[in-house]
C-alpha cells in the first residue's frame, strides 16, 4: 500500500523509478486501476533526483491528448514520491518489433504510417505547450520505440517524460551534457546543443527507420564515438537502401 494506492505487481524498472500495477481507491470500496511510478528508495533523499521527478510530473500533468498517457495524480506517501497514470494494457513498440523480428516479420506499411501519424499528433501537443500563454519549448528527448506504448485497442501512447525539459525548469540540462538513448540522438543532442521540437522529429525518423528495417541508421558503428561522428556528419545509409520495398511516403 502506498497512500491511496494498493500495489498489485511490478510492471517495469528504470534508472530512477519503478512502475507498479496498482488500484487507486476513489471511494469506500471503489477502485480504479492505475500505473504507479514510484521514485526508488535510494534516491528519495537526493534533492537532485527528487527535483528531476517533480519536473517530469509538472510537465506531464499539463498535457492532455489521446496519444499521450494521462496523469491522474502526483504526490508523496511514506517519504516516497509517486506519479499515478492511466493503466494502458499493451506493449511497447520495442517489444512488438522484437517479437516480429523473431518471426522474420515487420510492421505492415499501414502500421508504419499509423505510428508516424499518432506520434506526430502527440508531439504537436508537446511542442505547443504553453504556460501563462508563453511557449515553454518542451522537448521530449526520448521518442523511441521503448517509449511508444501500443494499447490492445490499437491506440498509440507516448510515455515517460523522465528527461523532458522545458526552458523554465530549474533542472534544464547544461550545455554540453546529453541525455537519452545512444543511436537515436539528434545531431544537436549529440553535440550537447540547445534543442527544440525538431530534435524529437529526428528521433521519430530514427524510430521509423528501425521499425521499417530492424536496425537504427547507426548500428554498424560499434562505439559511441563512431556513432556520434557518423550522426553529426550525416553519414548513414538511406532507409531505401536498408529496407527496399517500403512505400515512397515512408522514405520521404
Amino acid at each position: 500500500q502506498l497512500g491511496r494506492y494498493r500495489i498489485v505487481r511490478l510492471i517495469a524498472q528504470g534508472g530512477m523509478a519503478e512502475v507498479y500495477r496498482a488500484d487507486q481507491e476513489l471511494a469506500a470500496g471503489i477502485f480504479r486501476p492505475a500505473a504507479l511510478k514510484v521514485i526508488r528508495t535510494e534516491y528519495s533523499e537526493s534533492p537532485d533526483f527528487r527535483e528531476m521527478f517533480l519536473d517530469e510530473a509538472r510537465v506531464a500533468c499539463t498535457l492532455s491528448h489521446p496519444n499521450i498517457v494521462h496523469i491522474y495524480e502526483v504526490g508523496e506517501a511514506e517519504g516516497r514520491l509517486f506519479m499515478a497514470m492511466e493503466l494502458v494494457i499493451g506493449e511497447t513498440l520495442a517489444a512488438v518489433a522484437r517479437g516480429l523480428r523473431e518471426r522474420d516479420e515487420r510492421l505492415t506499411d499501414e502500421a508504419l504510417f499509423a505510428v508516424g501519424i499518432s506520434t506526430c499528433a502527440a508531439l504537436a501537443a508537446v511542442h505547443a505547450l504553453k504556460a501563462e500563454d508563453v511557449h515553454v519549448n518542451l522537448v521530449h528527448r526520448d521518442v523511441s520505440p521503448h517509449n511508444l506504448l501500443l494499447a490492445t485497442d490499437g491506440t498509440l501512447k507516448l510515455i515517460d517524460f523522465g528527461i523532458a525539459k522545458a526552458v523554465t525548469n530549474r533542472n534544464l540540462t547544461n550545455p554540453g551534457v546529453t541525455k537519452g538513448k545512444a543511436g537515436y540522438f539528434s545531431p544537436e543532442q549529440a553535440m550537447g546543443k540547445a534543442l527544440d521540437g525538431r530534435s524529437d522529429l529526428f528521433w521519430l525518423g530514427v524510430t521509423q527507420y528501425m521499425l521499417g528495417s530492424g536496425l537504427t541508421p547507426f548500428d554498424k558503428h560499434k562505439t559511441h564515438h563512431d556513432r556520434n561522428n557518423a550522426l553529426v556528419r550525416g553519414q548513414w545509409d538511406p532507409l531505401e537502401a536498408a529496407s527496399p520495398g517500403l512505400p515512397r511516403g515512408i522514405y520521404e
